[in-house]
């Protein structure tokens, strides 16, 4: 069981080092945001940058990863946003 964890975490936990700087600073500028509109927004806008700066990259692990660190925050509902576009992500 623990080395199935291990092999589920592991493409996260890549994805983790190799965006390390994207997910901050996509966290930071979702945190920021004052209303739900504008949180909307700022997760509409990482979401875009994202694709338009990683083509082909892992949209769904980097959302994941952007929940975690808003959670880490303390910014839970933006985390929830978050994961409900984990759901309806595409790939590119």
């Amino acid at each position: 069981m623990a080395s199935q964890r291990k092999s589920t975490r592991q493409p996260i936990d890549s994805a983790r080092s190799i965006y390390r700087l994207y997910i901050a600073r996509g966290s930071s500028h979702i945190s920021s945001a004052m209303s739900i509109a504008s949180q909307r927004a700022a997760i509409d806008e990482v979401i875009r940058k994202f694709r338009q700066r990683h083509t082909g990259g892992d949209l769904r692990g980097i959302l994941q990863l952007l929940a975690e660190d808003l959670e880490k925050r303390g910014k839970a509902t933006a985390a929830t946003t978050v994961r409900d576009f984990v759901h309806v992500a595409r790939p590119q």
